[in-house]
Order: C-alpha cells, then sequence, then structure tokens
C-alpha cells in the first residue's frame, strides 16, 4: 500500500500560491483541497491502511478526518489525487506537499499497486525544484510498511536518521533552473532569469490580500530568531494568517507559537510582497504585513515545530528565507522603527 503516516509537526509554504491543478500524467492529477470531504471517509474506514498510516487500527469518524485535512491545509499544500475515468475526474487518494513531510494516502483500494503514489511523488519534487527547495524529507516511514519504503526509495529518497518506528527519509535536490555544466575544468551553476525572489513594500493594501504576518522581535536590545527542529537555518517568527483572524491577531498567535512571547509590544511596520516563480514562465505576488515586536517575557517552554530560539546582537549568516528576511529587517531599520 501506497501510505505513510502523517507527522505532527509541518512548516507553512511561507509566500507561494498553492496552485489550483497540478498535472501529473494525461490521466493523473492533483486538485487542491477544497473543504469536500464526504467521499474520503471511506478511505479511513480500511483498518489495514489505517495501521500503515497511524500505527493503529481506529476508523476515523468524519469530525476526525475533517480536523485531520483542515490541519494538514494549513501546514502544507494538500491536494486529492484524481484518475481520470470515462471522462470524469475521480478522487482516488490525498497527499500533502511541504519540504518536511510528504504524508501521502492511496484511499482506493484499486488502485493501489499502480505506480499512483510514485507518479505524484515524482510531480511534488518537480514542484520542490520549482520552489528551489535543496532537499526535502519524509518525516517517518514505519519499519513495516514496506510498500512505501520502496516508493520513495525508487524516485530517490534515501533513511537519514532512525526513527522510534522505523527511519526519516531524505531527498537532495538540484532546483529547477540550475544546469550544472564544466567549463574551463571548474564546475559552474548557472540560474536561469526568472528565478530571482523579488520582495517589495507597501504602506497599505487591501485587507483581504493580507495572507501573512511576520514579526521582527527584540528583547533586552538582542534579535529574536527561531530554529525549526528539521533544518540548520533560523528565520524570524510568522506564518499564515488563519480563516476568521484580523491581521494583527495573526501576528500576535504566530509570535506566541513560535517564540512562546507572552509579554510584549508589538506595531506594525508597513505591507510586503513576495514575488518568485509559481508556475513556469508565470510569478504571483503575495502579500504580508510586517510587525516589530518588543517582548518582556517568554513561556519557558515551546509548543510548537520551533526546536530553539536564539537571542542574538547579530543577524544569522545561516538564513532559512535567505532572500527575504534580511530584506525586511533593513527595510524596518530604513523606516526608523528600531
Amino acid at each position: 500500500m501506497e501510505t505513510i503516516w502523517k507527522r505532527e509537526t509541518y512548516m507553512p509554504i511561507l509566500h507561494i500560491k498553492q496552485p489550483e491543478i497540478i498535472s501529473v500524467k494525461r490521466n493523473l492529477r492533483l486538485r487542491k483541497y477544497d473543504g469536500n470531504i464526504t467521499f474520503a471517509l471511506e478511505w479511513y474506514q480500511d483498518l489495514d491502511m489505517i495501521y500503515l498510516v497511524d500505527g493503529n487500527r481506529e476508523p476515523y469518524t468524519l469530525e476526525r478526518l475533517k480536523t485531520m485535512y483542515e490541519y494538514l491545509d494549513k501546514k502544507g499544500e494538500l491536494y486529492f489525487i484524481e484518475v481520470l475515468e470515462k471522462g470524469e475526474y475521480r478522487p482516488v487518494g490525498d497527499v500533502t506537499f511541504c519540504r518536511e513531510d510528504m504524508p501521502i494516502v492511496i484511499g482506493c483500494k484499486e488502485y493501489r499497486g499502480r505506480g499512483i503514489g510514485r507518479d505524484v511523488i515524482a510531480a511534488l519534487i518537480a514542484r520542490a525544484k520549482e520552489l528551489g527547495y535543496t532537499e526535502i524529507f519524509v518525516e517517518e516511514i514505519y519499519s513495516y510498511n514496506t510498500a512505501s519504503q520502496k516508493c520513495f526509495e525508487s524516485v530517490g529518497f534515501q533513511p537519514y536518521k532512525k526513527t522510534d518506528r522505523g527511519a526519516g527519509y531524505r531527498l537532495l535536490l538540484e532546483p529547477a533552473g540550475i544546469e550544472a555544466r564544466e567549463e574551463d575544468g571548474a564546475l559552474e551553476k548557472a540560474s536561469l532569469c526568472g528565478n530571482m525572489t523579488e520582495v517589495k513594500f507597501y504602506d497599505s493594501v487591501e485587507d483581504e490580500l493580507l495572507k501573512f504576518a511576520v514579526i521582527l522581535a527584540r528583547t533586552d536590545e538582542k534579535w529574536v530568531f527561531c530554529k525549526h527542529r528539521e533544518r540548520d537555518t533560523y528565520e524570524v517568527p510568522g506564518g499564515h494568517r488563519e480563516p476568521g483572524e484580523t491581521i494583527l491577531e495573526a501576528a500576535r498567535r504566530e509570535l506566541y507559537e513560535e517564540t512562546g512571547a507572552i509579554e510584549f509590544d508589538i506595531q506594525p511596520v508597513c505591507v510586503y510582497s513576495v514575488t518568485g516563480p509559481e508556475n513556469p514562465g508565470r510569478s504571483q505576488e503575495s502579500f504580508g504585513m510586517l510587525y516589530f515586536a518588543r517582548v518582556y517575557r517568554f513561556e519557558k517552554e515551546l509548543h510548537s515545530e520551533i526546536e530553539k530560539i536564539i537571542l542574538s546582537e547579530e543577524l544569522p549568516d545561516n538564513w532559512t528565507y535567505p532572500e527575504i528576511q534580511p530584506k525586511l529587517i533593513a527595510e524596518a531599520k530604513r523606516r526608523n522603527i528600531f
């Protein structure tokens, strides 16, 4: 069975608009999650599949399924896997794409063992390259889930760490638009035009355009940076705006979730936008609100995917988003915010 355990922590794909459709093959596609899930409940009554996914044999209720899908949709790009049958597309499984994990389930039994999982993973590897990722991960595949092991290994994933019940997998990537060539005895890398990330700043935009909140935080005259447990890089706190939230509420929530800040002052700096490669030959501008916060007290423990925070007088050399976040700090400084 082409299934994989659904991990507990993800990082959202910031500043990138999720495609409505990803074409995998002539008769196979990925369709963006739209909230309609009733048809998928049948997949999660298969106790053998649930054992491979969750490590137990408890069938899902509709409420549990809804909770899972909402969580995955928030933390990554959630798609339904659809096969073209008699002129109509039929959903047969689901997959979530993010840098830290790629949980996939082929829910319809009759479509297992046909290579659909492999084709879907290959398509999402291509998307990871388009986004400039240099590596992607599968958090854990259980030791008894040999089908998933073979599926991911067939497209190049290799185990890189042991886990309690199996292994974590990793794939090293060459980003799309990067060509390795040997020239004058030296290996050079050349980027194709159009794959650069552009950051712009505005005083205001329509509220509904603001999808992200990023917070430049300081405490005792030091910067507050976050380190995700799956990375060796650092970033400022921030994330997606959730349904029903004001952008300020999103900023306060993200600052608390990612740093443990419980006493702070926060103020808006400006609107920023990021334009980067979305699909070949096309780019998409997305907008967020930049905030500045002074933190006076933190909780003792973090309760998110963030492993730790660091307090530093200097900016880090190893940014998670080197083409974006240093520019946000420079703009705040230019506006005399700190």
